[in-house]
């Protein structure tokens, strides 16, 4: 159950959610990962919401790799390692703060994928790099 209310930004959204059961159950709901897929999370965080008071979050997703799981297993385990570390100690709170430390995980974890790269045989490489990974994540927060 939820409240509706208002943004900072005007835009209409969740306030007081109630989850009666696990929220990460739910989000696996219909998920579905081939033998090149790989799940991403669920990873805990505590953010820090717009008034500067704690709150706790869910980082879940999915990673696809096209040409096999090597990129997809890098990101899924290197993505909420990545985010965690994006989000200790960030003086920016609520949904700006957020988003800033997802895009800067997001680099991290494909500058990480790079320096690996750069590690195998120029083959090894090649068939890496060329190999397309994609993710789709999810960031639930809201007040303990």
């Amino acid at each position: 159950t939820f409240t509706e209310a208002t943004g900072d930004d005007g835009r209409p959204c969740a306030e007081w959610v109630c989850v009666d059961c696990d929220l990460a159950t739910h989000c696996w709901a219909g998920s579905c990962t081939a033998s090149s897929g790989r799940r991403i999370g669920p990873q805990t965080l505590e953010l820090k919401a717009n008034q500067g008071q704690t709150c706790l979050g869910l980082f879940v997703g999915v990673a696809a790799g096209y040409e096999g799981p090597g990129g997809a297993e890098h990101v899924a385990l290197h993505l909420p390692r990545d985010l965690e570390a994006c989000f200790r100690g960030r003086e920016q709170a609520g949904d700006k703060g957020a988003q800033t430390a997802i895009l800067a995980a997001y680099r991290q974890t494909q500058h990480g994928l790079l320096q690996y790269a750069q590690k195998l045989s120029k083959n090894s490489a090649s068939l890496w790099l060329s190999a397309e990974t994609a993710a789709s994540t999810a960031l639930i927060f809201g007040p303990e």
